[in-house]
């Protein structure tokens, strides 16, 4: 008694009918569609409950291509600076880490102003009014 595989099972004749149009079962394999624009208006409203998922994977594909292009520039400048402190420790001086933290800081995206002492910002900018 032979009995077939679920997973070899045909597609019954109502699904057949349901996605006839968009099987291309009357093109040879490899060949492209002769109304390319219509194609892809048949295949928009199948896709579009996948909207808000494609969009978060575009956006995670461009932040991680960015970070891939800029983290190997960032952890090159992080190596010199260590270096340099390790020098600087070999030859009896004082570690100072302001140049790695600004550095790091800069990875997460804080902006420090570089007209001011530290991370704050100045009494000027503090005491800003917007002109009426």
């Amino acid at each position: 008694m032979s009995r077939k595989s679920p997973l070899k099972r045909k597609r019954t004749s109502s699904a057949r009918r349901k996605y006839k149009e968009y099987s291309g079962e009357n093109r040879r394999p490899g060949e492209k569609p002769k109304n390319f624009k219509g194609a892809v208006s048949r295949f928009t409203p199948l896709l579009k409950p996948f909207v808000p998922g494609l969009t978060v994977v575009l956006i995670a594909g461009v932040i991680g291509t960015v970070l891939t292009v800029t983290g190997p520039l960032f952890l090159g400048d992080i190596v010199d600076a260590i270096k340099e402190q390790a020098d600087i420790k070999l030859s009896g001086g004082s570690l100072d880490f302001s140049k790695i933290q600004k550095i790091l800081l800069t990875i997460l995206g804080i902006v420090n102003d570089p007209t001011t002492h530290g991370l704050g910002d100045s009494a000027r900018a503090l005491g800003y009014r917007e002109p009426n």
